[in-house]
C-alpha cells in the first residue's frame, strides 16, 4: 500500500511485480502513470483515487483481470475508448473528476 505519500510518479519497478493483485497508490501527487503499468496482468484492484491524474493511460485498459478501478477525485477530463476492454471490471469509480462525456463502452 503506497497510499497517502507524496509520490509524484509511480516507480517503474512496481510494474515488474507480475503477481501483484492489488495496487493502492491513491492520495498521492501522481499526475501520470507509466505505460509499463499494463504489464501487471494479475492486477485485480487498482486504487488511484485522490491523486492529480489528468489522464488514464491506455495501458490500464489492457489489465484483463482488473475487477475494481478507482480513479475518483482526480482531474480526468476523458477516458480512453479502450476502457471497454476491461471485461472483468465490476466496480468503476469516476466520481469527482472533470469528465464531460463517457466512451460508449462505459454506457
Amino acid at each position: 500500500d503506497l497510499s497517502r505519500n507524496q509520490l509524484r510518479e509511480l516507480p517503474e519497478a512496481v510494474c515488474s511485480l507480475a503477481a501483484l493483485e492489488e495496487l493502492h497508490v491513491g492520495e498521492n501527487q501522481l499526475t501520470r502513470l507509466p505505460v509499463a503499468l499494463g504489464r501487471l496482468q494479475s492486477l485485480r484492484v487498482l486504487y488511484l483515487g485522490s491523486s492529480q491524474l489528468t489522464e488514464l493511460p491506455e495501458a490500464v485498459c489492457s489489465l484483463a483481470a482488473l475487477e475494481k478501478l478507482d480513479v475518483g477525485v482526480n482531474e480526468l477530463t476523458r477516458l480512453p475508448v479502450a476502457v471497454g476492454r476491461l471485461l472483468s471490471l465490476k466496480v468503476l469509480d469516476l466520481s469527482r473528476n472533470q469528465l464531460t462525456e463517457l466512451p460508449e463502452a462505459v454506457c
